[in-house]
């Protein structure tokens, strides 16, 4: 069994109809991923200040409580204050560094056009097939 056919003259027609919805489909598909970009851009730009802002008054903050403990610590032990000091500073670097491999393993930018394209594929499949 065949499907409908359709007269010759209007082949031409179907084919151009065909062809403006797959553009149009396209245009919007690549307006979608464009605005995925920009908000993408931003939100980069946005968590890189604050990483930035983060690192800075945690430094200043590890700084003045590293001298902070130091002084008060001074006379009973300098060498063990400088070493745990030291621990408590690499601790805490390690944690960051954990927390942000795993952030970065589960970010997947432009996720809403890449599932807008996965449901335009299919749905082409299916209706070839």
């Amino acid at each position: 069994m065949t499907g409908p056919t359709l007269p010759p003259d209007d082949l031409p027609q179907a084919a151009r109809r065909l062809g403006l919805g797959l553009l149009a489909m396209c245009r919007n598909r690549f307006e979608l991923i464009s605005v995925e970009l920009q908000e993408e851009r931003a939100r980069l730009i946005q968590a890189l200040l604050m990483t930035l802002g983060i690192a800075v008054l945690g430094l200043l903050a590890g700084i003045s409580l590293t001298g902070a403990v130091a002084i008060l610590l001074w006379e009973h032990s300098p060498g063990l204050v400088l070493i745990g000091m030291a621990a408590i500073q690499a601790s805490s670097a390690w944690f960051l560094y954990r927390n942000l491999s795993r952030l970065l393993a589960a970010w997947t930018p432009m996720q809403g056009s890449l599932q807008q394209l996965e449901q335009d594929r299919e749905a082409l499949q299916r209706i070839l097939s």
